[in-house]
C-alpha cells in the first residue's frame, strides 16, 4: 500500500514538474515576443543558444501573421501543450 501510494505521489509529481517547466516556457516565449529565435534541435528548444527544454518528443510550429501556434511534447509525449502565442 505504502510503495503503491509513493508511486503515484512520485507520477503526480513529475506531471506537474513537466507541465510547469512547459508553462514557464510558454510564458517565457510570450514575454520576449520574438518567436523567429526559438530553435529546435535534437530533440531540444532553445532561444537564441540557451536551452529552453530538453526531451522533447513532439514539436510543430504554425506561424501566421496574428497567431504562432505550437504543439510541444515532452518526455515521450507524456506531457503535451498547445501553445497560441
Amino acid at each position: 500500500m505504502i510503495l503503491t501510494l509513493n508511486t503515484k505521489s512520485k507520477t503526480k509529481f513529475y506531471e506537474t514538474y513537466s507541465s510547469l517547466k512547459l508553462e514557464a516556457t510558454r510564458l517565457f516565449l510570450i514575454n520576449s515576443n520574438d518567436i523567429s529565435k526559438l530553435q529546435f534541435h535534437d530533440e531540444n528548444l532553445y532561444f537564441e543558444e540557451y536551452l529552453l527544454l530538453k526531451n522533447i518528443s513532439t514539436y510543430q510550429i504554425s506561424i501566421t501573421p496574428n497567431i504562432t501556434t505550437i504543439n510541444i511534447c515532452i518526455d515521450d509525449d507524456t506531457i503535451c501543450q498547445e501553445w497560441k502565442i
